[in-house]
């Protein structure tokens, strides 16, 4: 049975008109007053009287009806700025990838008598978020993780980062503790969502899209599995061609993380910072120690080396503080 499509919520803004009328459509997308920091379409609309006031910004939220829709359908149906040749030139790795993921769904519903369409973290409408946040020509830091987050209400499509809300997890909060040392003015936040620094060009990417939800699809394998190695040419091609274009530093935590630097060709302006991962089993651990690593400096220091904009690692705003 075909899922009827989302309402629009419309929000009054004059008794005297008929705010149903207000509702824009665009094939099957609509489209509703508000803001969600994790969905960034955003459009400048004219004042509702029509006069020659100046244009005011509000935020719009694009919904889409994502039922049905296939990991293919995601990536070439809905638009992703900036990204659209790359994922374009990969498109048999990306429908073989859905077609995985698809199987897994089918034999999860027969097995179980459901018929539900996904069985992954992070939901569909957060799968491409790291690519909706920040574009390739935006692209400036690659932040790589391995798999998204494995909790119900964690992952959101970026590496490391969890909503507002979401208790923060032991590998950010390291995270947050090494920025503390090498920024004394660093305050460490409520909130472990990084959406603040996607939108100034880091690429919160992780290797494998999506993993297994484990309270719905139970298995031996669990998330750690075999569908993240069918990821590699994807994740790989995308650092290929961000270290080609130039102007990029990748920060590498981690042997899994390490193993893709095969696909970065380092230069005068593309480099690669090396240390464990951030998780607490090996944080202080390894010969290479995450703790101390000193990397969201060094970020900085190369990208103003390269007439880059640093990156402002603060996540609390100013009269947060006050």
């Amino acid at each position: 049975m075909t899922e009827p499509k989302k309402k629009l919520k419309i929000v009054k803004k004059s008794p005297k008109k008929d705010i149903s009328e207000k509702k824009e459509k665009k094939g099957d997308l609509t489209i509703e007053e508000g803001c969600d920091e994790c969905e960034t379409t955003c459009a400048l609309t004219k004042s509702p009287d029509k006069s020659d006031k100046p244009i005011k910004k509000k935020k719009i939220v694009i919904i889409k009806t994502f039922k049905g829709m296939t990991m293919a359908d995601l990536i070439f149906k809905t638009p992703i700025e900036g990204w659209e040749s790359i994922m374009s030139k990969n498109y048999r790795e990306i429908e073989t990838i859905s077609g995985l993921l698809q199987k897994e769904i089918d034999q999860y519903n027969e097995k179980n008598g459901k018929d539900v369409d996904w069985i992954f973290f992070p939901k569909k409408e957060d799968l491409m978020n790291a690519f909706r946040l920040t574009s390739f020509d935006a692209t400036k830091v690659v932040i790589l993780g391995q798999s998204p987050y494995e909790k119900a209400g964690q992952a959101h499509g970026l590496s490391f980062s969890v909503r507002d809300g979401v208790p923060i997890p032991p590998s950010e909060r390291n995270m947050f503790e090494e920025l503390e040392a090498e920024y004394p003015d660093f305050r460490r936040p409520k909130s472990g969502c990084l959406v603040k620094w996607a939108k100034q060009g880091v690429l919160l990417l992780n290797a494998s899209l999506v993993i297994r939800n484990t309270d719905k699809y139970k298995s031996e394998k669990k998330g750690k599995d075999i569908m993240s190695r069918k990821f590699t040419p994807l994740t790989g091609d995308i650092l290929k061609r961000l270290s080609t274009r130039g102007k990029c530093v990748f920060l590498l935590w981690g042997a899994y993380a390490d193993a893709y630097s095969e696909f970065i060709k380092t230069s005068s302006t593309v480099k690669i910072l090396r240390s464990s991962h951030p998780s607490p089993y090996s944080y202080a651990k390894t010969d290479t120690p995450f703790k101390g690593n000193g990397h969201f400096l060094q970020t900085n220091e190369i990208l103003e080396e390269m007439g880059e904009t640093p990156i402002d690692w603060n996540l609390v705003d100013e009269e947060e503080i006050n």
